[in-house]
Order: structure tokens, then sequence, then C-alpha cells
């Protein structure tokens, strides 16, 4: 998947991918998320391939501020029991 690709589905999955948006912050958590994780993108894009594992991982890393035991990502959810 290309670089450009990757951004705009996380920029999708962010904004309109999980129903508790606002409720965990809306923009601006999501957004300082988004930078993070699109960063990360493209400084390991530049080096290396981006692997599906390292791009969960991202997610996962960065999306840590949402505790709901219904969003999860591969499976694992992030919210803590």
């Amino acid at each position: 998947m290309s670089e450009n690709k990757l951004i705009e589905d996380t920029d999708y999955l962010l904004k309109y991918g999980y129903a508790g948006y606002q409720y965990f912050g809306g923009d601006k958590k999501f957004n300082e998320a988004k930078e993070k994780i699109i960063k990360n993108i493209k400084n390991k894009s530049l080096f290396s391939l981006l692997t599906t594992k390292v791009y969960i991982k991202t997610l996962k890393n960065n999306l840590d501020f949402i505790q709901d035991l219904h969003f999860a990502i591969e499976g694992e959810s992030l919210g803590n029991r």
C-alpha cells in the first residue's frame, strides 16, 4: 500500500471509523494522535518498508488514550479491564 493511501486510510479510521470519537477527545485528541501516526508512517517509509505489524503497533501506541473494551485493533481491545 502506498504511503499516501495509508495516510488516507488512517485519517478515515480516526475520523469516521470509531463511534467514541467525541467521547474520547474529538478533534483535539484524535488530530494529535493522527499527526504522530502520520509522522511515524513517513519516517518508516523513508528508511524501510512499513510492515503491517509496525503500522498496527503505531496505531496501538498512539491510540492508547481510548479506554473502550469495544474498540479493538487486530482483535486486541484498547481498554483496560
